[in-house]
């Protein structure tokens, strides 16, 4: 029992007599409306922060918070002692708002908050547990209790679930790939093909997805995801030309740039692609290069949505797009430039895992769009959320699909649009790289592995969570908090904190997850180390 100034707060273990849909709890429901309104929302999860002085630490919550996203938050709740503060969320943001939350208010403790198993994961361990108590145990370093451990990796707080996953099958593929002691990218091309398979199946009301190549650029990835039967999206010329010399003439392509030099937009129209612009002083000042020709405007809804500040590419202060009010401006400039105006984008971030957001961008376009007469076609933009943190949920493409089609339906001849980028790639790729060097200082456990942030910056640049394996010893238990880093002279080039892995040696080979995107194209040769290369497994 919670109890505030405001609120009363119970939450119960069990629900007799069939949970929310029983009788106990409808008569329950019943006796609240005769209070005031009653609203049920299930299942949800109650996070507390019990302490003292629990507002003298409120400034440091917001951070830890932002794993949120666009998810809701049901009900807020401090006591008026100062003691605990309540947060009620959806049930599957949960563990994820635990483990940030730990990681903020005990920076000490690491990444990882070194938490103990979830109840799901007691529960999971306990059916799959030998019944005479025989399975593999490990004794954790921060706790006296043994965990039984299965294959599929769940007794660590850290670990993702190794087990299912393409690259487990092809693990001696991929040892093989780094004997020569050189880090690789290594990329799964069935994943690929699989992904631009699951969102055409799913989602039949988009009519076009363009690929996001700036997430990568491999000529293989992009002629997967070009037979899938997907264009390209494109942000610079040499993303065009690209394109034109792998995959022809073919191909779609929408251009989407941003304070780029405005040759570049003649060549996107040279060649044959679609090209939206920010604001119309491009056309006011460089009417002759969009003469007869079509363009798309890309609008700022407002917010910007997405897993860190630097993904979120709208609202105010952003550099993308234009304010919604100046799209009859922007029409007019068209006008008077001899163009047509045949299409209206907005991206809003990357990393969104709520199924209405697309559609909610959509509204908010399709009333902007009541001043764009001559309109074909809305490109939502991207960032479809990838799980990267155990326990994390996928986005629920089927849930997304009604929304779509609802909104399709308010907009008769115009074709709808997305841009996935990350959603495609991400899962398919991997970072493989061998272990160097293994020491101890002041308590922790390092691992220097073959290469660092010049290969993959995305922890270093957006706080990104990236799961870590022991590929030598995938099968062996978890004995100790290990630290990744890299060979860069930079205190960021830290790849994954207290990560729970078995025994870390000199020549095992390490795996980080999720590197299919962002990773190769955002890479540098920093301290003159050259990144990672690139190989791909068909």
């Amino acid at each position: 029992v919670a109890t505030s100034q405001s609120a009363v707060s119970v939450t119960l273990d069990r629900m007799p007599d069939g949970g929310i849909h029983g009788p106990s709890f409808e008569a329950l429901v019943d006796r609240l409306k005769q209070l005031g309104t009653v609203e049920v929302e299930h299942p949800c999860a109650v996070v507390s922060i019990v302490g003292r002085r629990i507002r003298a630490v409120l400034h440091d919550l917001g951070p830890a918070l932002e794993v949120l996203g666009d998810r809701p938050v049901h009900l807020v709740s401090d006591s008026s002692e100062d003691l605990n503060l309540s947060l009620v969320v959806g049930e599957a943001d949960g563990a994820s708002l635990v483990a940030r939350l730990h990681e903020r208010l005990f920076p000490a403790q690491g990444e990882e908050g070194r938490l103990g198993p979830t109840w799901e994961q007691i529960v999971h361990l306990r059916r799959t547990a030998h019944d005479d108590g025989s399975g593999p145990r490990t004794r954790r370093p921060d706790g006296d209790r043994d965990h039984p451990l299965g294959t599929d990796r769940v007794g660590g707080p850290g670990e993702s679930r190794a087990k299912g996953t393409w690259w487990r099958a092809e693990r001696a593929r991929l040892l093989d790939s780094v004997t020569d002691g050189e880090a690789r990218y290594v990329y799964h091309l069935p994943t690929v093909a699989a992904a631009a398979r699951r969102l055409r199946e799913t989602l039949g009301s988009v009519d076009r997805f363009y690929y996001s190549m700036k997430a990568n650029a491999h000529p293989d990835v992009l002629r997967t995801v070009a037979n899938a039967g997907l264009g390209i999206e494109c942000v610079s010329a040499a993303e065009i030309e690209t394109v034109r010399r792998i995959l022809g003439e073919e191909c779609p392509i929408l251009f989407t740039p941003n304070f780029c030099p405005v040759d570049e937009y003649e060549t996107a129209l040279a060649a044959g692609a679609d090209v939206t612009l920010d604001g119309y002083e491009l056309l006011q000042l460089h009417a002759p290069i969009f003469r007869g020709h079509a363009v798309g405007v890309r609008v700022d809804p407002g917010r910007g949505l997405g897993h860190h500040q630097h993904v979120r590419t709208a609202g105010s202060r952003s550099k993308f797009g234009m304010p919604m009010p100046e799209i009859g401006a922007f029409v007019e400039a068209a006008h008077r430039a001899g163009a047509r105006v045949t299409g209206i984008h907005a991206h809003v971030g990357s990393g969104i895992f709520d199924p209405q957001a697309w559609a909610q961008t959509g509204q908010l376009l399709a009333e902007a769009a009541e001043r764009i007469p001559s309109l074909e076609w809305m490109d939502l933009g991207g960032g479809l959320g990838v799980p990267e943190r155990p326990g994390q949920e996928p986005l629920d493409l089927e849930a997304m699909e009604p929304l779509l089609s609802k909104l399709r339906s308010r907009l008769p001849g115009c074709r709808l649009r997305l841009e996935p980028g990350r959603y495609l790639v991400s899962e398919a790729g991997v970072l493989v790289a061998p272990v160097t060097q293994v020491r101890r200082k002041n308590g922790t456990n390092l691992v220097g592995i073959a290469t660092g942030m010049n290969s993959l910056i995305r922890p270093a640049l957006y706080g990104a969570w990236h799961g870590i394996h022991n590929l030598t010893r995938l099968d062996e238990g978890p004995v100790d908090y290990w630290n990744i880093v890299g060979p860069i002279c930079e205190s960021s080039d830290v790849l994954g904190r207290d990560r729970w892995l078995p025994p870390m040696k000199v020549g095992d080979v390490v795996l980080i997850e999720n590197a299919g995107a962002y990773g190769a194209v955002m890479s540098s040769r920093y301290n003159q180390r050259p990144p990672a290369a690139e190989i791909v497994l068909d």
